[in-house]
């Protein structure tokens, strides 16, 4: 009995690399198209900011400023010690240190609680 050697084919491997290729040219120019959102929309998405709908007096818009910078800090706090990168306690720390900066912040601008007014 004869038996007939059967020589393996490139065909897939030349049609998978192709397929590689393409792909990873997509994803290259996925980067490349990433890459060039500007400063301003990254600075945006990094440290979003609400527009203020309260008294427009500048210790109120500052203050203002103050206050979602606080609460964006706050979130990478909160986030870091979800993923277990900082301890509860130094999260604590962190986040009360924080908000005494934001009550100073508060006293050197003069603003007084609405209720306290009059």
């Amino acid at each position: 009995m004869k038996f007939s050697v059967v020589k393996p084919s490139n065909r897939g491997k030349v049609n998978r690399c192709k397929l590689a290729k393409t792909k990873i040219a997509k994803l290259d120019k996925l980067v490349k198209d990433t890459d060039m959102v500007n400063e301003k929309d990254k600075e945006a998405f990094l440290y979003p900011h609400s527009s203020y709908h309260g008294k427009s007096k500048p210790e109120n818009l500052v203050f203002n400023a103050n206050l979602q910078e606080f609460a964006q800090k706050v979130t990478y706090i909160c986030n870091l010690e979800t993923a277990g990168q900082i301890s509860t306690t130094e999260a604590y720390q962190q986040i009360k240190s924080l908000w005494k900066q934001l009550e100073r912040s508060k006293e050197q601008l003069g603003i007084i609680d609405e209720d306290q007014e009059g």
